[in-house]
């Protein structure tokens, strides 16, 4: 990216007292942002060669990563591209979610386990009673 496309964090649109953490950042930001990059291309957009509407629903779509690659695209073509890729899959992607016990009958005997989750760092696994 040349010094001409860099933007400071004002300029993307992230508030005073925003996170270091450059996604809740761009999350925090999110309508600001793609409104920023909206103006950036409007020029382009005037034109008809984009819908306003269109391109402002697949951005505000968009996970907080691929707002951020879209935020520092140097071309309108290069943004529109970023929704039309396949979202990425794998480990550093996942997250772990909370899940919900059953409501137990009687907290005073609840049915044994048949399996528990087992920590080993930041790894989890789901091992069985016999396992």
């Amino acid at each position: 990216m040349s010094a001409a496309h860099a933007v400071t964090m004002q300029e993307a649109g992230v508030g005073v007292g925003s996170s270091n953490d450059a996604l809740f950042a761009i999350e925090s930001s999110r309508v600001s942002i793609v409104e920023r990059i909206l103006s950036n291309f409007d020029g382009q957009i005037k034109t008809g060669a984009y819908n306003a509407a269109k391109v402002r629903a697949s951005l505000l779509s968009l996970r907080a990563n691929q707002l951020l690659s879209a935020s520092l695209s140097n071309s309108l073509p290069d943004v529109m591209q970023i929704p039309a890729e396949p979202v990425a899959v794998g480990p550093a992607t996942h997250r772990y979610v909370a899940i919900a016990p059953a409501a137990a009958a009687s907290h005073r005997s609840p049915e044994a386990a048949s399996s528990f989750v087992a920590r080993n760092n930041d790894d989890l696994s789901l091992a069985g009673k016999g396992d």
